[in-house]
């Protein structure tokens, strides 16, 4: 902040604008646009993307997606308008400089729900413009806080959204792999506990549970793709679909609305872990029959449509998130 000379500018509420989409298309083509460049020094642009870096990956996931879109950018040669760059690293450096806000964003990791795994896998669809890759998000928690998490383009061009969240779900099931290995070596016994992994695709779940799903459209995926059903077999993971409203790893895929981003990075931070926990609860025991974007249908006793987060404040809690809470200490 006082290496950029932030320190006065106006408080953004996300650290990245879904209104721009960084491009190649963007560089600069003509003679002026390639002389508003050079009175930037490329130096000051890499110092701050390297400093928002060092934050993404430490302590702050939440920046995660934001900060490897504008690392794309600097492997770019030719560069990008720097006015147009610019702008998302202002946010960026903005939101984390929040004095009001830094309390409620701290990461936080608790002690009452054991040492148990949960990981949470998503997928954003052809989301860059040049090449068409998607961008696989992940979040692996312990004890109600985020260890582990990731923001990046996949290697290869999906053909459709259930592999591009297949693709996403094998790698958290590869970080999950390692953190139970690591962990069994400090004593932790995993036997005969698979670690839940959640998506939100039901196709991608019906293709790595059902070992006979052989369809025209999965052939083509590659096998390595396909660990997650094994580790699936094993009983390593099990792997459970997550309506998308409720999904923390959607903050690792794309840019979103302010309302959104706060109520998952919530989640994401491990401060209202304890609403989403009792949420997955309820998911897991098939109490949860239908879900829209704001409502949700539980099936104890007589179904009922109770209304879900309807404030756009993550602090504030709803009717459903209490009875969450309930059916989680219960």
């Amino acid at each position: 902040m006082l290496r950029t000379q932030k320190l006065q500018a106006k408080a953004v509420g996300t650290p990245a604008s879904a209104s721009v989409i960084l491009s190649k298309a963007m560089c600069p083509a003509t003679e002026q646009q390639k002389a508003e460049m050079a009175q930037h020094p490329y130096s000051e642009y890499r110092s701050i993307v390297g400093s928002l870096l060092y934050l993404a990956l430490c302590t702050r996931p939440d920046i995660a997606f934001a900060v490897n879109q504008l690392s794309r950018v600097v492997a770019q040669s030719l560069g990008i308008s720097y006015s147009r760059v610019m702008r998302p690293v202002d946010d960026d450096v903005i939101s984390i400089g929040d004095h009001q806000d830094v309390a409620h964003v701290r990461r936080r990791i608790g002690k009452s729900f054991g040492n148990t795994l949960v990981a949470f896998a998503d997928a954003d669809y052809a989301r860059c413009p040049d090449d068409r890759r998607s961008i696989t998000g992940y979040i692996v928690y312990m004890n109600g806080g985020p260890i582990a998490w990731k923001s990046r383009a996949q290697k290869s061009v999906a053909l459709s959204t259930a592999e591009a969240e297949l693709m996403a779900t094998c790698d958290v099931c590869k970080e999950v792999t390692h953190l139970r290995g690591l962990l069994s070596e400090l004593g932790r016994n995993f036997s005969g506990e698979p670690t839940t992994i959640w998506n939100d695709n039901q196709a991608c779940n019906a293709m790595i549970v059902n070992a006979n799903c052989r369809h025209e459209t999965s052939k083509h995926i590659s096998v390595r793709h396909f660990y997650v059903r094994d580790m699936q077999q094993e009983g390593g993971v099990d792997v459970r679909y997550c309506p998308t409203y409720w999904m923390p790893a959607d903050l690792m895929t794309k840019p979103l609305d302010m309302p959104t981003f706060q109520r998952l990075r919530g989640w994401v931070m491990g401060g209202q872990w304890h609403d989403l926990n009792g949420i997955l609860d309820l998911l897991g025991a098939n109490q949860i029959v239908s879900v829209s974007k704001k409502r949700v249908r539980i099936a104890d006793g007589e179904p009922k449509v109770t209304t879900v987060l309807s404030s756009a404040d993550p602090r504030s809690h709803t009717h459903f998130t209490k009875k969450a809470r309930q059916h989680h200490t219960t």
